[in-house]
């Protein structure tokens, strides 16, 4: 991808960190979740790779958010000290995936308009970040052309049954439209996926413009909306 492409699309990463780590207990506790500990012991936590990784990407602290917990904000502000205090993104209470997500993107959408937002996991590993960088920069220039919700998949290598999995559609641009999505699959029919050769594992990282993932919550989940759009307005979801 040429540069200067590249360079045109201001990106903002959100690096999602208020999971409890359950099942890597009793190393992560409900008061230090694995996203806040050096398990690879490189001298860097999960949370602070991730940061460094997509540092980069988004080319200035300004540009890097993190969603969490208020339980966890000593422990963000700790090991990112370089982080910009308001774009600390902080749940009252814990809820699942999609309200923190569409939490982040309306905050985030309220300060910078139709930016291209990336959400990403704090505790995945990434072992060829060559690779995952390439990857990432295409979705981004996916999701501004076509005004799409871009998702990333994994290619396979074994059978797992411990993965969501994408059904691959038809070409567009440098990805795939999504055929649809499979949750975790019986044995027989992982390795089915495998040789099939159509199917990625659902890596739960997602890129997009902010206004289009809004129009798509306010069509398809008000329910969940109008009491997120009240809050930040009210400025009762705070960001210190």
């Amino acid at each position: 991808m040429p540069a200067d492409e590249r360079e045109s699309i201001p990106f903002n990463a959100v690096i999602m960190a208020g999971g409890q780590g359950q099942r890597f207990w009793p190393l992560s506790t409900a008061d230090r979740p694995k996203q806040f500990l050096d398990l690879e012991r490189r001298g860097r936590t999960l949370l602070q790779a991730t940061y460094d990784r997509l540092l980069p990407l988004a080319g200035s602290p300004e540009c890097v958010y993190v969603a969490t917990g208020s339980r966890y904000v000593a422990l963000v502000r700790e090991q990112l000290p370089d982080l910009p205090g308001r774009n600390l993104l902080i749940e009252p209470t814990g809820r699942d995936s999609a309200p923190a997500v569409a939490l982040a993107s309306l905050a985030i959408h309220e300060r910078t308009g139709g930016a291209m937002l990336g959400f990403f996991s704090a505790d995945h590993r990434i072992g060829d970040e060559v690779a995952y960088r390439r990857a990432v920069h295409d979705a981004i220039t996916l999701a501004h052309a076509e005004r799409g919700l871009v998702t990333l998949g994994i290619t396979p290598t074994y059978p797992a049954t411990g993965y969501g999995y994408i059904e691959l559609g038809d070409r567009v641009g440098a990805g795939y439209r999504v055929a649809r999505f499979v949750e975790k699959p019986t044995a027989q029919r992982a390795q089915h996926y495998l040789d099939a050769g159509t199917f990625a594992w659902n890596a739960g990282i997602f890129v997009w413009r902010s206004d289009v993932i809004l129009e798509e919550l306010d069509r398809h989940a008000p329910d969940l909306m109008v009491p997120l759009r009240r809050a930040v307005e009210d400025r009762t979801i705070a960001q210190t």
